[in-house]
């Protein structure tokens, strides 16, 4: 009788190896020397993507809980040193109901977190701010008109100095021209004078 030799531990091994290089390409789905180097190559590269994928994974979710946590007047670094330390975090928002005016919050809270460093609660106070936001708006908005009312008034009061000056001018040049006794005297006066009213066009003139 001829001697047979399953080899059962070793058609394990084969059956187990090819099992992992299923739906690989060519020679490699179905060799067990194509397949090992195969499967070895595509551990090294699942490892190397597992951390990889976990790196993006983490940027999206820095993205998306900063742009979450914005709208309350707090950045991604903020809330999560609040979440690590168990420190309260004041931050001031609006509300928007369904029905009425847009309500201002002023928000102390205080982030509790377990043993584990997992979120249990959050304890804090509310306030209502929205007349104090309507006042400092009226407020600005007074001295923004203040402001531009000074301009003006400074504006005007330059312009009112320079009319008088040109007036005080007019009038020397009136007691010039009366003390002139000669045509070149009164020439020359006038010449002197309106370059002192017209400093900018008296070569014009």
């Amino acid at each position: 009788m001829p001697r047979v030799k399953r080899g059962r531990v070793r058609a394990h091994k084969r059956k187990a190896l090819l099992s992992q290089a299923k739906g690989y390409k060519w020679g490699r789905k179905k060799k067990i020397k194509l397949a090992k180097p195969a499967i070895k190559k595509a551990g090294a590269y699942a490892y190397r993507d597992r951390k990889v994928n976990k790196r993006l994974k983490r940027g999206l979710w820095q993205i998306q809980l900063n742009a979450a946590v914005r709208p309350y007047g707090l950045s991604y670094s903020k809330f999560i040193h609040a979440l690590k330390t168990n420190k309260s975090y004041i931050r001031e928002y609006r509300i928007r109901p369904k029905i009425g005016n847009m309500v201002w919050v002023h928000e102390r809270s205080h982030i509790i977190c377990d043993p584990e460093g997992k979120v249990a609660y959050v304890s804090g106070l509310f306030f209502d701010i929205t007349e104090r936001k309507e006042l400092e708006a009226t407020v600005a908005e007074r001295n923004s008109q203040l402001s531009e009312a000074n301009n003006k008034l400074t504006s005007w009061a330059q312009e009112l100095e320079q009319r008088n000056d040109e007036i005080s001018q007019l009038g020397r040049l009136g007691e010039l021209l009366q003390s002139c006794n000669t045509s070149a005297e009164a020439s020359l006066g006038i010449g002197q004078s309106v370059q002192n009213l017209f400093p900018g066009n008296s070569g014009a003139v």
